[in-house]
């Protein structure tokens, strides 16, 4: 009689090792899902981020401190976001002349180019 009671309870401790070993297994795969799910949550995030465009300010140069430039022409670059010798520099005499609408005797686009250049040097 105690060799059966003690197969009885052995198999009782089985059939229970079983159940606490499945329901850890269930607990893990569980836990490990919920684990993915936040992950996705901080990708979705950082995705979100990553995308975002960061502008610093710069700060306009004076413009008219170059000789033919004045407020209206000064003015006119600012429109066309050339507000930087750096960006004045970079233009060619063609698109200097056409964003200031400057006529022929009004203006010297290579020069405004060469001073915004030689404000670099100066500066930087």
């Amino acid at each position: 009689m105690f060799k059966k009671i003690i197969y009885f309870g052995l198999g009782l401790a089985d059939l229970l090792l079983e159940s606490i070993n499945s329901w850890a297994e269930k607990g893990e795969a569980y836990l490990e899902k919920q684990a993915e799910v936040e992950l996705e949550k901080i990708d979705v995030v950082v995705g979100e981020t990553e995308d975002i465009e960061i502008e610093t300010a710069v700060t306009p140069d004076d413009l008219t401190t170059i000789t033919g430039i004045g407020p209206t022409f000064a003015k006119r670059f600012y429109a066309a976001g050339i507000t930087t010798f750096e960006q004045l520099a970079e233009l060619t005499p063609v698109e200097a002349k056409e964003i200031s609408q400057a006529a022929d005797w009004q203006a010297d686009p290579e020069e405004w180019i060469a001073q915004a250049k030689t404000h670099l040097l100066v500066v930087t």
